[in-house]
């Protein structure tokens, strides 16, 4: 029998990241069938550590909402839409519970 299926996302900061690989430990010592997936953005500490650490991931465009630059925020929208895509694939392939 299969343990559950966690899904991590983080947005490109280690205070997000680090809580959720601790989580993620704590998961699997207490079911070793619990499989884990992180998502997080290609500019971000993820991407450095998760390829480190062995962590399944996959890594998005993901980009920031520049407050106070609103015309700024319109290049964001292609990046919307890839990270929307890449994050519908993971949905798909991974199915979390």
């Amino acid at each position: 029998m299969s343990g559950p299926r966690v899904l991590f996302a983080g947005g490109g900061t280690g205070g997000h990241l680090y809580p959720a690989l601790a989580l993620a430990e704590a998961l699997r010592r207490r079911d070793a069938d619990t499989e884990v997936f992180f998502v997080g953005a290609l500019r971000g500490v993820e991407a450095r550590v998760l390829p480190e650490r062995g962590v399944p991931h996959k890594l998005l465009p993901f980009e920031p909402i520049r407050r106070g630059q609103l015309l700024e925020n319109w290049k964001l929208v292609p990046a919307f839409f890839g990270s929307a895509l890449g994050l519908s694939g993971v949905f798909r392939q991974f199915r979390p519970d």
